[in-house]
């Protein structure tokens, strides 16, 4: 699997590997670093552009990351059994913040 990144306002788009072999469900870019959310539930960030990744903590829920927010103090992650899940350690580690009330998936997420 993988991610196609643009360092050069897109006039070119070269493919990079995901972090841990599945597919990326969820990216944004913060302060130069790149976060991916994976289907095997993982959080990874880049700091080179998607050519090497570092897995962060798995978020407690483990199911599929589908949406990602990096605010000045925190990382944001929704997965798909309707957590958010939240680290304040860039990663290191992870609390469960919020669940939808239908258990239904976070499809996205957005900081202020």
């Amino acid at each position: 699997n993988q991610i196609e990144v643009s360092s050069d306002g897109g006039n070119t788009w070269p493919t990079v590997n995901t972090p841990d072999d599945s597919e990326a469900t969820a990216l944004v870019v913060a302060n130069g670093t790149l976060y991916a959310g994976t289907q095997n539930g993982n959080v990874a960030t880049s700091r080179d552009g998607g050519t090497t990744w570092t897995l962060t903590a798995t978020p407690p829920d483990g199911s599929q990351v589908n949406g990602l927010c990096v605010s000045v103090n925190a990382i944001y992650a929704g997965t798909q059994n309707g957590h958010i899940e939240v680290s304040t350690d860039n990663g290191a580690s992870w609390q469960a913040t919020a669940a939808s009330p239908d258990g239904s998936a976070v499809l996205s997420l957005s900081c202020q």
